[in-house]
C-alpha cells in the first residue's frame, strides 16, 4: 500500500496546472467590440485584482467600482432594473456613507491607534446600507413629481469589503460573490458567498410566502418566470419604491405601495468571514454572468488562467455560453448591436480580487489610493480611474470626478445638493424617455 508520503506525492505531481495560452487564444480574450471594456490587472493592498463590464441594455444598467486604500479594498457591484438610476446612485453614495458611519481616517491614514477599537463588522455594513437606502428615499421625494418612473427604479446590491484579514459581505437581489481556495496540492474548492434573493429558487420563493402568510399569490409565474406579485424576481433590493411602504408623513400625497404593503425588503443578507491562507482569490459579479457559468466553472477559469485578463476571459466565456444557448455563433452575438443584444444576455459586471496573505493583515502599506468605477453608457464609454490626486478627504466628504458626457466636471459632492448627479439622472431620465418614444412608434 503506497505511504502517505506517496501518495501526496502523487496527487501534487498530477494536479492540473494553468494551460499554455496561444498568442491567437491571448488575442481571442478580448470581448471584442465597443460595448465592452476592462482593467485587466491592478494592485491593491493584499494582492491583485482584474475587472471587465459587458453592455447589454440600451442603457447600462450594471454600475460598479473598486474602492483601493491603504489597508482596505471595497468592491460593488449593483445591478439596477427598470432604469440605471438606483444603480448609479448607490455607486456614488455608499463609500460616503460608509465613510461616515466608520470614519474616514480608514482610508486615508498608513497607521490606526491599538487604542481604537472601532472595526468594519456586520453592523457597520448594515447601518452603510440602510443609510444609502434612506437616502434613494429622500432623493425619490424630492424628484418623483418631475420623474415619476424613479418611483419604479431598483438595484440589486453587492458590497464586499476587506480590512484587517476579514471580509465583510452585504448583499440584496441575485448578484453573487464566491471564494476559491486551493490546497497545497493545487486542488481548487470553490465556496457561495452570498444568497441569490430571487424567487426562482425554491427556497426563497418560500421566505416570501412566509412573509406574506395571508397572501397565497404573492408569488406566481408571470411572463415564464416566478416574481413576487407578477412584477419584480428579486426579493430584496435598494429603491423599488412603490414595492415598499416607505413612510412619508410630511408628504400626504406620496404615492402609496402599489400593493398597499411592502413586498420587497431592504434588509441586506451579511456575511463575515476571516480569511484564511489557502483563500487564493474573490469573484464578484452580476447575474449576468451566473446566468451561464456555474460557480464552479467560473472558479477553474480564474485557477487555470493567467491573473492579466482573467475577468475579461469570464466575460468571454459567459457570452460564448450565451450564443451557444441562442443557437447563433459567437461572432454573430458580438455583432449585434444595443438595439439588440438584449435578446441574447445581460449587462454582466465580473471583478477578480486575488489574494496575497503576506499583506491581508498589513496596516502599514504604500498603496495608493485609488478608485476604479466602471462607467459605460450611451455618452461615456470609458473606464475611470481616480488616483488620490484627484480625491481628498475633508471630515466625510469626498472630491470625486463625475464624467458627464464625455466632459470632464469636478464636483465636490456632499450629502445633499449633489446637482452634478441630479444633472446626470435627468439626463440619462429623457434619454430613457426619448429611446421609449422612439420603441412605441
Amino acid at each position: 500500500m503506497p505511504s502517505w508520503y506517496e501518495n501526496m506525492f502523487y496527487w501534487c505531481m498530477n494536479a492540473r496546472s494553468p494551460p499554455e495560452t496561444s498568442d491567437d487564444e491571448e488575442e481571442e480574450l478580448g470581448v471584442g467590440n465597443a460595448l465592452a471594456w476592462s482593467k485587466d490587472l491592478e494592485k491593491h493592498y493584499c494582492g491583485e485584482l482584474s475587472y471587465a463590464v459587458c453592455q447589454a441594455n440600451q442603457f447600462i444598467e450594471d454600475y460598479s467600482h473598486v474602492e483601493i486604500g491603504k489597508n482596505v479594498i471595497l468592491v460593488g457591484i449593483y445591478d439596477g432594473h427598470g432604469g440605471p438610476q438606483t444603480a448609479n446612485f448607490i455607486r456614488d453614495h455608499l463609500i460616503d456613507n460608509l465613510l461616515a458611519i466608520y470614519g474616514s481616517f480608514m482610508w486615508n491614514l498608513v497607521t490606526v491607534s491599538i487604542e481604537d477599537k472601532r472595526t468594519i463588522d456586520e453592523a457597520t455594513m448594515r447601518e452603510t446600507i440602510s443609510a444609502v437606502e434612506d437616502e434613494f428615499l429622500s432623493y425619490v421625494r424630492v424628484n418623483y413629481n418631475v420623474s415619476p418612473q424613479i418611483l419604479k427604479v431598483g438595484s440589486c446590491c453587492l458590497v464586499g469589503v476587506i480590512w484587517n484579514g476579514v471580509l465583510q459581505i452585504a448583499n440584496l437581489g441575485d448578484s453573487r460573490a464566491i471564494v476559491g481556495s486551493v490546497s497545497r496540492c493545487n486542488k481548487l474548492s470553490v465556496e457561495q458567498l452570498t444568497v441569490d434573493h430571487n424567487v426562482n429558487r425554491d427556497e426563497i420563493r418560500q421566505e416570501v410566502r412566509d412573509l406574506h402568510p395571508n397572501d397565497p399569490d404573492i408569488v406566481s409565474v408571470s411572463r415564464g418566470a416566478w416574481r413576487i406579485e407578477g412584477v419584480i424576481q428579486v426579493s430584496r433590493s435598494i429603491g423599488d419604491v412603490y414595492l415598499k411602504n416607505p413612510v412619508v408623513p410630511e408628504d400626504p400625497l406620496f404615492p402609496k405601495p402599489r400593493f398597499g404593503k411592502a413586498v420587497v425588503s431592504a434588509e441586506p443578507a451579511l456575511l463575515s468571514r476571516v480569511l484564511h491562507r489557502h483563500d487564493k482569490f474573490l469573484i464578484f459579479a452580476s447575474d449576468g454572468l451566473w446566468q451561464y457559468l456555474s460557480n464552479e466553472q467560473a472558479a477553474e477559469i480564474v485557477h487555470l488562467s493567467p491573473r492579466d485578463g482573467v475577468a475579461k476571459k469570464l466575460v468571454r466565456a459567459a457570452l460564448k455560453a450565451a450564443a451557444k444557448a441562442m443557437k447563433v455563433t459567437y461572432q454573430a452575438l458580438l455583432n449585434a448591436d444595443l438595439a439588440g443584444r438584449r435578446v441574447y444576455h445581460d449587462d454582466i459586471t465580473v471583478i477578480v480580487v486575488f489574494l496575497d496573505h503576506r499583506f491581508v493583515h498589513r496596516r502599514d502599506t504604500d498603496m495608493t489610493e485609488l478608485s476604479i468605477k466602471g462607467i459605460l453608457s450611451v455618452s461615456e464609454s470609458h473606464l475611470l480611474v481616480i488616483t488620490n490626486a484627484d480625491i481628498g478627504l475633508e471630515g466625510h466628504v469626498k472630491v470625486k470626478v463625475i464624467n458627464l458626457r464625455m466632459v470632464g466636471i469636478r464636483a465636490k459632492i456632499g450629502r445633499s445638493n449633489e446637482a452634478p448627479f441630479e444633472r446626470e439622472i435627468m439626463a440619462m431620465e429623457r434619454q430613457t424617455q426619448q429611446f421609449n418614444g422612439q420603441a412605441k412608434t
